[in-house]
């Protein structure tokens, strides 16, 4: 299988940091060149970082025409964070930190203050409705300093455009038409900032119907079309369009169907189902690795613990003081088509992502200088 590893010196990590340095906050590691030099190039009112869930570069091609708003501003090519995933990747890029340091691992993480595997975002126990806690256990364990914080304690100025957090730029999720005018009225506000929208589709669309199906396709056309919009009404600004992850359509491998391999398991797994992380238990990791090379060995790669610190496939940097332990045993990595789920009772989708593939790993940079004496075209 022909892996593609995560590059922590051009990834959304350094994005983050290049954001940072501009605006005189205090940066956490290698800055973008590429956006160091836009930057610095002229004082741009505001700084516009649009980040559009799974839109890969791979994706992109697949879906608009090399004379579309994102494929003609398409700079060049950035690298996912490991995991390929949502809360890995937007918690770096809204951060400056890599998984390592902020340990936002994936959607599912071992939380080893409660031993229990918690669904980050939504606060419960994995595969289950059941709160993990009656407080909020992943803001609690693995808090850390936002880049809007850093950047308004530096005396800067910073928006967050989000349909997580009320307020005044709160959009709807999913509502592509609310999201581009929360963007145009934080524009619209005077001198310099930096501002970062996140918008949950097409990985919403992907997750449910898949790479190639029509629905997702007409998902990214809309997108292109309305970024298009938002670049014409927009001037004084250097919008910056990526992405967290791209997508790979699969089938699932289930754990409970191979029993000698199950009942190694000494708590569920953790992560992603495409990075797949196993606490095993004491006596059985020689059967565990066994039953994996008879089973899985096809389809993913078998790392030990040592060998993914070894690596660095989450990053480098100072470890937060809880990493190591929510690390298990072993992870396995998709590097083909498919994804690993507990028991049947566990959702499946059509397509997702966190393996290391270059359809998950590569993501666009891309770069629009909209200005009333530059090319917006």
């Amino acid at each position: 299988m022909k892996l593609t590893y995560p590059d922590y010196q051009n990834c959304g990590v350094n994005l983050a940091n290049s954001i940072l340095r501009h605006f005189g906050a205090p940066t956490h590691h290698a800055t973008l060149p590429a956006l160091d030099a836009k930057l610095a190039a002229r004082p741009y009112k505001n700084i516009l970082v649009l980040l559009i869930d799974g839109l890969g570069s791979k994706i992109l091609e697949r879906h608009l025409p090399a004379e579309s708003f994102l494929r003609r501003h398409h700079a060049s090519d950035l690298s996912a964070v490991f995991p390929a995933t949502t809360t890995a990747a937007t918690t770096s890029i809204c951060s400056g930190l890599t998984p390592m340091e902020h340990c936002w691992l994936g959607w599912n993480n071992y939380v080893p203050d409660i031993d229990k595997v918690v669904t980050m975002y939504l606060n419960t126990i994995k595969d289950t409705e059941t709160p993990a806690a009656d407080y909020n256990v992943c803001q609690k364990f693995f808090a850390y300093t936002d880049i809007f914080q850093q950047i308004r304690a530096a005396g800067g100025q910073a928006i967050h455009v989000s349909s997580y957090e009320p307020g005044e730029f709160y959009f709807e999720k999913h509502n592509l038409e609310e999201c581009i005018d929360r963007i145009k009225l934080a524009c619209d506000r005077p001198d310099q900032k930096y501002i970062y929208a996140y918008f949950a589709d097409p990985d919403h669309t992907m997750h449910d119907y898949g790479v190639d199906a029509p629905e997702t396709a007409q998902k990214i056309r809309e997108i292109d079309a309305a970024i298009q919009d938002l670049a014409t009404e927009l001037s004084d600004t250097l919008l910056i369009v990526t992405a967290d992850h791209g997508h790979r359509d699969i089938d699932y491998k289930v754990l409970s169907d191979y029993p000698k391999l199950y009942e190694t398991l000494l708590r569920p797994t953790s992560i992603e189902a495409r990075a797949a992380n196993f606490f095993i238990k004491p006596d059985m990791k020689d059967q565990f690795e066994r039953e994996f090379a008879k089973d899985f060995s096809d389809k993913f790669v078998l790392f030990t613990k040592r060998q993914v610190l070894d690596r660095q496939l989450f990053g480098d940097g100072q470890p937060h003081p809880r990493f190591e332990k929510c690390l298990g045993d072993f992870m396995t990595i998709a590097g083909a088509d498919q994804a690993i789920n507990d028991t049947n009772e566990a959702e499946q989708l059509v397509s997702t992502h966190a393996g290391l593939t270059a359809d998950e790993m590569t993501v666009p940079f891309i770069v629009a200088e909209l200005s009333d004496d530059l090319t917006q075209n």
